[in-house]
């Protein structure tokens, strides 16, 4: 995070380049926790003692938080989004570390599939600031 901050010294909109890459910092585990209320109420998963009507009410809030949060992954446009995946990579190699001391299985086949188009993301962004296509 530091380095971010010492961009800010030589970027020329340096406050509204740091407010759209923590928004869109922030959008990630929105999507990710409204996905996961979405997948909740369409398997019934956690639902066993509660009634149909709220359990179709808030997969419907689910469905809508998840759609409006995809949108505002196009508002923020692809450049923040792979900007973000390029911070947020190399965090998976903490996970990796934790889950390994603890003798845990380290991915279900969904997070080696969220993993893994994290990474390339993150490898599409980084290219990107390389070759000039992507400016910050």
């Amino acid at each position: 995070m530091q380095g971010l901050l010492a961009a800010t010294l030589v970027l020329t909109d340096a406050l509204n380049f740091m407010l759209d890459l923590s928004t869109c910092l922030a959008l990630i585990p929105y999507f990710l926790a409204t996905a996961y209320a979405l997948k909740l109420g369409l398997t019934g998963e956690s639902y066993e003692n509660v009634d149909a009507r709220t359990r179709r009410k808030e997969t419907i809030v689910a469905g809508i938080a998840t759609g409006y949060t995809v949108f505002l992954f196009e508002a923020a446009g692809l450049k923040f989004l792979l900007l973000c995946t390029v911070i947020l990579a190399p965090t998976t190699l903490l996970y990796v570390k934790a889950r390994s001391e603890r003798g845990r299985r380290l991915f279900t086949a969904t997070e080696t599939a969220l993993a893994a188009v994290i990474v390339a993301a993150a490898i599409t962004g980084a290219v990107g600031l390389w070759t000039g296509f992507i400016a910050i």
